[in-house]
């Protein structure tokens, strides 16, 4: 018996000292209900950053590889005076139009179709841009720049729907919108580092 209290006395001072998951008064200790409601809304806060910060990181490093991919071209084809600018800017000419579109589309058919057209228009022009360049001389360069501007239309329209889903979907016990938010958009940088 003597023992047991020795372990009573021991938990007890553990537990004095122990802030619970659920906040308040730390004499009191969160049940098991408490930690799996705890644990659930910060399982769906990460599975609402994750898509917005997977947008932003294509986003980033679609925006930031351009110049690496330029001066790779110019090893296998002839530059055009035009075709560099035209092919540096596309991406983000389509992007203006990306971000006032599919902005938009957000506010008229839902965050979440909007945000599923915008992944689509992404891969389709990643996919253009890899894919539908085969030709020579000039033709090439047109084609990079038409599929580029796609390209830019979809990641100009993860700007805006990024941010409003992180923050407008999820459980608001958790990070809180603004840290969704500052999250999906801080995690930028890997598309960057990648590019």
């Amino acid at each position: 018996e003597l023992q047991s209290e020795g372990r009573v006395g021991i938990r007890s001072l553990a537990m004095s000292q122990h802030t619970p998951l659920m906040g308040g008064d730390s004499s009191r200790m969160g049940t098991v209900d408490d930690l799996v409601a705890r644990l659930r809304s910060l399982l769906a806060d990460y599975k609402t950053i994750v898509i917005p910060a997977a947008c932003n990181v294509s986003a980033s490093y679609n925006i930031c590889n351009v110049g690496y991919a330029v001066q790779l071209m110019r090893l296998e084809h002839p530059v055009p005076r035009w075709a560099a600018p035209a092919f540096s800017s596309s991406c983000l000419f389509g992007s203006i139009v990306g971000q006032l579109a599919l902005g938009y589309a957000g506010d008229s058919i839902g965050r979440r179709p909007a945000m599923i057209i915008t992944l689509i228009i992404i891969a389709v022009g990643s996919l253009g841009s890899a894919v539908f360049t085969s030709g020579f001389g000039d033709d090439i360069w047109k084609r990079l720049v038409f599929w580029r501007f796609i390209l830019g239309i979809g990641v100009g329209g993860t700007y805006p729907l990024g941010a409003v889903y992180a923050g407008e979907m999820g459980d608001t016990r958790g990070l809180g919108r603004t840290g969704r938010v500052a999250y999906s958009i801080a995690l930028q940088i890997l598309g960057n580092i990648m590019a």
